[in-house]
């Protein structure tokens, strides 16, 4: 505990309670009516009124101690929970998003126009008309062809999943084969990601800092791995993709942060630099900051001003931790209890506040005795009052009795006063408590129905890209089908769903609708029957690659007669 301004106070307030507004009025309010507390104890002790204020002064200042330190704590509470909330949300929504990259550039390395493209390139960019492995050869023009139908499917690509700027193919000693961004300077590279993806262990690399495959950014985040022959895995070359990362962290940011928020959200790197802002002229880009991981909260200094911070290591998403980020939110000391209660409020009863209120399991016992100790308290008071105004109505050697009537009914009136001050002061409590459960949970609602939109987003994105596949298409394109084409393709869908592991199965139909290969063992009775759900057909309508189906949320025999 410690000193301040006469009250003892929880050490945790005694940097920050100066600027929680509510709670200083209370105490000024009640400090006020403590020095009249103190004239009237003196007052009744020279007046013979019999009336002895000292234990009502005293219980009252002891109370005030304790109302405040509540006020205090639960205002602090309230604050630190919501930016906790912010910086835990804003590092696992962006770790999450990570782990689907890991798994597109795993899957995009091996699709077979690029590894056809990576074996003719390198003849192409020596100008050589002679394919590598190929009796016959290929003509510049025939390259260039092919060329033109790659750079398409890198746009349909980004159109689909619109979180990369650039791919770009590059051959094992850093020569750019092909990119999407044409205004991008780069044509070779000795960036070590290239080395580290050739000679990986791992399903991928990610790496974020500068690179000169992007010489314009001071860091890039861009995930990158090998692209092999299909025969014998021999390295071709390396496939980097490009994330956007400061339009990922903007969108993520603007959904943290209300018009009215004084709260900045960064992103640090395991150094505790800032890597991502949402207020860049406020926290630029590259400052170090101090992070707040061994508590809650903790006042801080930056750039000559008092912030209350937080820091939250991710929580990582199956097993993916990332590259050691952690969300950090600093709130300006002046503005950190700013808020008021929520109007959340107002859409609750009166009758559901009071049981929310009477809750011991949201609200202490100290904190619900504090009105019965300023009941008992006036009660004390009243019978005091009483028995004084009894003993000066039957003495009849009263002196001054005019005063002492007057002193009495003074006692009795700041004793109302001193009541009126608990009352509000605890119902201000009360609220501050309940606002602050009443956002949360809304604030759980909202990033809950967030995180599933975003997941089906990527549903979205991941089966219009797959039904672009080449061999996919010309599997399709058969008149006729052997049991070796169907394994092949199985055991493509099968490695699609290990990389893509949110999927339980992964279905491919003809355009009649019937089922020809599945990803998953356990739907392999389904293969060779008709599905005549209405998304099928809504499937087989779709006009463009950019379009998709749907299906209603109901059970289906592909998902074990299991609602999805």
């Amino acid at each position: 505990m410690a000193l301040y301004k006469g009250i003892e106070l929880d050490d945790a307030l005694c940097g920050v309670i100066r600027h929680m507004s509510g709670a200083e009025e209370y105490r000024e309010t009640l400090q006020g009516l403590q020095g009249v507390w103190d004239n009237l104890t003196l007052l009744g002790q020279l007046s013979g009124t019999g009336t002895d204020m000292s234990a009502t002064r005293q219980a009252f200042n002891r109370l005030t101690a304790g109302l405040l330190n509540n006020l205090g704590n639960e205002s602090l509470k309230k604050t630190v929970l919501e930016m906790k909330s912010k910086a835990q949300v804003a590092v696992d929504i962006m770790i999450r998003n990570l782990f689907e990259r890991t798994a597109d550039i795993g899957f995009l390395a091996t699709d077979d126009d690029i590894r056809e493209y990576a074996v003719l390139a390198p003849e192409y960019l020596k100008k050589i008309k002679q394919s590598f492995g190929s009796e016959k050869g290929r003509s510049q023009e025939e390259i260039e062809a092919l060329t033109v139908r790659l750079q398409e499917r890198f746009r349909e690509y980004v159109q689909k999943y619109s979180v990369y700027n650039n791919i770009i193919l590059l051959d094992c000693e850093g020569n750019v084969l092909i990119q999407l961004d044409s205004a991008n300077p780069v044509s070779c590279s000795s960036d070590p990601l290239i080395e580290e993806a050739l000679n990986t262990g791992h399903a991928y690399v990610e790496t974020f800092r500068h690179s000169d495959l992007v010489p314009g950014e001071a860091s890039s985040l861009i995930y990158s791995y090998r692209v092999t022959s299909p025969q014998d895995d021999t390295p071709l070359g390396v496939l980097c993709l490009c994330f956007r990362f400061h339009n990922e962290t903007e969108g993520i940011f603007a959904n943290l942060r209300g018009s009215d928020d004084w709260s900045v959200i960064t992103l640090l790197d395991g150094e505790g630099h800032v890597i991502a802002s949402s207020d860049e002229w406020h926290i630029p880009i590259g400052s170090v900051m101090e992070r707040v991981l061994d508590t809650d909260c903790r006042v801080v200094r930056f750039a000559g001003r008092e912030y209350l911070a937080t820091t939250r290591p991710t929580k990582g998403y199956q097993g993916y931790m990332g590259l050691g980020w952690c969300g950090h939110v600093m709130l300006p000391l002046e503005h950190a209890f700013n808020g008021e209660a929520s109007d959340l409020l107002k859409l609750a009863s009166s009758e559901v506040l009071a049981d929310v209120m009477s809750n011991p399991a949201l609200f202490s016992e100290e904190l619900r005795n504090i009105p019965l100790q300023a009941e008992r308290i006036q009660r004390e008071l009243n019978r005091s009052v009483w028995n004084g105004n009894v003993r000066q109505s039957g003495d009849k050697k009263a002196i001054n009795p005019a005063f002492s009537k007057i002193l009495l009914w003074e006692i009795s009136n700041t004793g109302l006063k001193t009541k009126d001050v608990f009352e509000r002061s605890i119902g201000n409590l009360h609220q501050t408590v309940v606002s602050s459960i009443l956002q949360d949970s809304q604030f759980l609602a909202s990033l809950a129905i967030d995180i599933m939109d975003r997941n089906l987003y990527e549903r979205a994105n991941d089966c219009r890209w797959w039904a672009l596949r080449t061999n996919f298409r010309e599997l399709l394109g058969k008149s006729e089908l052997s049991d070796g084409d169907l394994r092949a393709t199985q055991a493509v869908l099968a490695h699609i769903n290990s990389l893509y592991t949110v999927y339980d199965n992964l279905v491919l139909f003809d355009r009649q609708g019937r089922v020809l290969a599945v990803s998953n063992p356990d739907y392999q009775a389904c293969c060779g029957k008709m599905l005549g759900e209405e998304w099928v057909r809504n499937v087989l309508g779709l006009k463009n690659s950019q379009s998709y189906a749907v299906s209603a949320f109901t059970p289906t025999s592909l998902y074990q007669n299991r609602h999805t």
